[in-house]
C-alpha cells in the first residue's frame, strides 16, 4: 500500500515522507 502511495502521489518536500521513502528503497535494497 505504501509504494502504491509513493507511486500514485508525487513526493512533497516533506521531512517525514522523505525519510520513510529512503528507507522503504534501503528496505527493497537489502531484501534484494
Amino acid at each position: 500500500m505504501m509504494m502504491a502511495i509513493g507511486a500514485g502521489r508525487p513526493v512533497r518536500p516533506n521531512v517525514k515522507t522523505k525519510v520513510v521513502y529512503i528507507w522503504f528503497l534501503a528496505l527493497i535494497g537489502e531484501e534484494g
